[in-house]
């Protein structure tokens, strides 16, 4: 998932030549019922997932069934699914996230409870930072993952984009049958509000991240009644709703 090329690094004045490792970045096309739907930079493994988990989190499928057919090839990936979409009202953002659904469209009442205060996050973190081994070589990924209510880690996932590392996680549970109602994201990026519309989806109660939040996430998620955790780093986190 990585290539080593050679570079010239500079310290305090002086140059030498030396191999560095470089994480790998691919174009998937991805084409809905014959039709171009988006085109996704990413890196090139765990596709399945990151399809299934894009799906879901945007509205296109509530489960695996949805999906007739997935075959990939090459840098394309062919989706076929049992409903029918018209493009014309499908919007393609400019970030790496893409937005096929309002707030209004999964706003609800209810709330998957939990009470942050009896999780170890400072434990958790550290853990779930140990586990990125391609960001270990390249420093150049994110990473996502699932906790459960005993603080167990699940379907750990790396990628260049942050959403993307969270599609493969929800992608993962998706093929795997797994109940990600009630479950902690955890990521290494930034929150955005398109993470928290990702989370509303997967019912997943509460979203701890080692970078800040946005106004917008914050807001969403008290809308969503989603507890947010940001900077949770070293001995420290911040908890921005949900105490």
């Amino acid at each position: 998932m990585y290539k080593n090329k050679e570079i010239i690094k500079y310290i305090d004045g002086k140059k030498e030549k030396i191999f560095d490792s470089i994480v790998i970045e691919n174009q998937i096309n991805v084409f809905l019922n014959k039709k171009l739907l988006v085109r996704i930079m990413c890196l090139p493994y765990d596709i399945e997932a990151l399809i299934y988990g894009f799906f879901f989190s945007n509205g296109f499928i509530d489960k695996p069934q949805d999906i007739k057919e997935l075959k990939i090839t090459g840098n394309n990936c062919y989706i076929e699914t049992k409903k029918e979409f018209s493009f014309n009202n499908l919007a393609i953002g400019t970030s790496c996230f893409s937005s096929f659904f309002t707030i209004e469209d999964i706003i609800d009442t209810n709330r998957n409870f939990i009470n942050i205060e009896k999780f170890d996050i400072v434990k958790i973190m550290q853990k779930f930072q140990k586990m990125g081994e391609l960001y270990k070589k390249t420093g150049g990924t994110h990473s996502a993952a699932l906790c459960d209510e005993k603080e167990n880690i699940y379907f750990f996932s790396e990628d260049i984009g942050r959403h993307n590392a969270v599609d493969k996680v929800i992608g993962k549970a998706i093929l795997n049958n797994y109940n990600t109602e009630g479950k902690i994201l955890l990521t290494s990026g930034r929150i955005s509000s398109e993470i928290v519309f990702k989370s509303k989806k997967a019912k997943f109660a509460a979203v701890v991240s080692s970078s800040a939040p946005t106004s917008l996430a914050v807001e969403v998620a008290k809308k969503f009644k989603i507890v947010l955790v940001g900077f949770a780093r070293g001995k420290r986190y911040n908890v921005y709703d949900g105490f």
